[in-house]
């Protein structure tokens, strides 16, 4: 199956799961961004063949303001395609929990990007007793972010619309 393909698959499956919409065009309108939305949040979606993924701070950027425009909370997913691995990142901004528990890996980022690795991902949520997998802080922008699990995300999502 060709990218476009899964990339059609992947977005559409977002939406229903999250009880949502695709965007048409996957968001190549001037005036609609972003590949999904719901009543309260607008997602950005990638997806990689290959066991690493790198997480790009413009891309972070780029999902808070289409979010922002639209009053809506943004998430970025992310999928490793052939492990059938989703993760979202999430800004603590936007976060239902307030505290965090010890014992989360936090990565200090001075760059504007971070590669993460399947396997250490799927690690960290076979052995943590946490919803949030991973911290990430890139402290020349002052942003910090959260990735946990899709399905975590998914079961939690309900806390957003308390928060909102």
């Amino acid at each position: 199956m060709n990218n476009k393909k899964i990339s059609r698959k992947r977005e559409q499956a977002l939406a229903k799961d999250t009880g949502g919409r695709t965007t048409p065009g996957s968001g190549n309108k001037w005036f609609e961004k972003s590949d999904a939305y719901n009543s309260i949040i607008r997602f950005e979606d990638k997806f990689t063949k290959k066991d690493k993924y790198s997480i790009h701070l413009s891309e972070l950027k780029k999902i808070e303001k289409e979010a922002l425009l639209t009053n809506k909370i943004p998430v970025l997913r992310f999928g490793f395609h052939n492990l059938n691995q989703n993760y979202v990142i999430i800004n603590t901004d936007h976060f239902f929990d307030t505290g965090i528990e010890k014992g989360i890996k936090g990565v200090d980022i001075s760059r504007k990007s971070f590669t993460v690795d399947s396997k250490e991902l799927n690690n960290l949520y076979l052995n943590s007793k946490c919803i949030i997998l991973l911290v990430l802080n890139f402290i020349t922008e002052n942003r910090i972010y959260f990735i946990l699990r899709y399905e975590t995300f998914l079961e939690n999502i309900e806390k957003f619309y308390s928060i909102f």
